[in-house]
């Protein structure tokens, strides 16, 4: 059976060492990472480590390129979702008074701290990235639903009570 062309790489850690790091790893991602390192160490072809720890074909070849630039430390820090993403449009100075105006209240919708922020800041905001912003600055506004002041709390208790009583 035709195999593609050997993989070149000078290995800095034998196949037992990726095996005990593969064995010991709590992180999912560096498990599959350690994985995949110690299969191929251990002679298997991309392609067939590629489909046993479930990856892409690219994705094993990236990892490999990792290994070869900086050994270990590459193939363990480079984690999804820890990139850190663009940098804020607001200063901590600037979010840390959007975030105690929106706990007095200042503000009922997203579109009027979109609207605040572009008037104070010079900041553009699209409607979903303020609700990320809002998430991000762990600002809810969790409020009870507005009540008529005409409405008779013991008429409302003793119709949750017994219902509605048809005559």
């Amino acid at each position: 059976m035709p195999q593609g062309r050997p993989i070149e790489v000078e290995w800095k850690h034998s196949e037992e060492e990726l095996r005990q790091l593969y064995n010991q790893a709590k992180h999912v991602e560096r498990r599959t990472r350690y994985q995949a390192l110690w299969l191929i160490r251990g002679g298997r072809t991309m392609t067939e480590v590629s489909k046993i720890v479930d990856r892409h074909y690219d994705t094993i070849c990236r990892w490999m390129d990792w290994y070869r630039e900086s050994g270990l430390s590459e193939i363990a820090n480079r984690l999804p979702g820890q990139a850190g993403g663009a940098e804020s449009y607001l200063t901590s100075e600037q979010e840390a008074q959007l975030v105690a105006l929106a706990n007095e209240g200042r503000f009922r919708t997203a579109r009027e701290i979109q609207h605040w922020l572009n008037e104070q800041f010079d900041v553009d905001y699209t409607r979903k990235g303020v609700y990320s912003l809002l998430e991000r600055l762990e600002i809810v506004w969790k409020v009870p639903r507005p009540t008529n002041p005409k409405a008779n709390p013991d008429q409302q208790e003793s119709w949750k009570k017994g219902g509605c009583k048809m005559s």
